[in-house]
């Protein structure tokens, strides 16, 4: 196999993996939403900019369900914490 064509193939393995890997970032919905002024949630938690995690916020905006999931963990430092994004917030 000469040189040209071994450059070729991997620059086609290249190009179809660069577009894969668009296409799978693209479909992931990892956002962060506001809905109200210095208020965030991603698909398990809700915090304000000042107190943090939120109960009642997740209940109000993702469901009674997620607010018990969220109230299972125990006690925990609601001012620090990981957005499902791979956001820190401290």
């Amino acid at each position: 196999m000469s040189i040209f064509m071994k450059n070729f193939i991997l620059l086609l393995l290249n190009v179809v993996l660069y577009f894969y890997s668009a296409f799978i970032l693209a479909k992931s919905p990892k956002l962060l939403t506001s809905p109200a002024p210095n208020v965030f949630f991603d698909r398990y938690i809700c915090a304000d900019r000042i107190k943090g995690v939120s109960a009642s916020l997740t209940e109000k905006y993702l469901g009674k369900i997620k607010a018990k999931r969220l109230l299972s963990q125990g006690s925990f430092d609601k001012t620090a914490f990981t957005f499902d994004n791979g956001v820190f917030v401290t």
